[in-house]
């Protein structure tokens, strides 16, 4: 029997509250043509050693039609457990993917907030979204790093140190 999707939300929420991290950064790319410009990369990241709360979560992802990538990272040093990462790393998923969970997001919620008005602030400002051949946005065309996400990033950055 399909568990209800609202309290499983809630447990993913808790996971990025505990296990998960909210970010973003500014990187700068040539493109074709040579012209140095700067691509957001927005990322949610959950971390785990044990194997099935990634697979549980991959599964809530998979309820909400969300698109993401699993990991496993080995660990050098053979008193480290294996890491088990799901990442959800472009603006379009991690917008849909904060739509689920804002409502249950506590310790990151502020990050997660702060995340999704930088991805809609590098939207209004990039002239040609990317779209694919049903006309839906797969993410934005680099622009030049303004003032405004410089700024946004690094206070994202700050509100993981704390």
């Amino acid at each position: 029997m399909e568990r209800s999707l609202e309290p499983r939300l809630s447990w993913l929420g808790g996971i990025i509250d505990g296990e998960g991290c909210i970010g973003a950064s500014i990187h700068t790319a040539k493109r074709k043509g040579g012209a140095p410009t700067n691509q957001l990369v927005a990322a949610v990241h959950i971390g785990n050693t044990d194997e099935r709360v990634i697979r549980e979560a991959a599964s809530i992802a998979d309820l909400c039609g969300l698109r993401y990538n699993i990991y496993l990272r080995r660990m050098k040093n053979e008193r480290h457990r294996d890491l088990w990462e799901l990442i959800f790393n472009s603006g379009p998923r991690v917008e849909a993917l904060l739509a689920y969970v804002m409502p249950y997001l506590v310790g990151k919620h502020d990050q997660a907030d702060l995340l999704l008005r930088l991805i809609r602030h590098r939207r209004a400002i990039t002239a040609h979204p990317r779209r694919n051949e049903k006309g839906q946005v797969l993410g934005d065309l680099p622009v030049l790093a303004d003032p405004d996400s410089l700024d946004m990033t690094r206070e994202l950055a700050a509100m993981k140190r704390r």
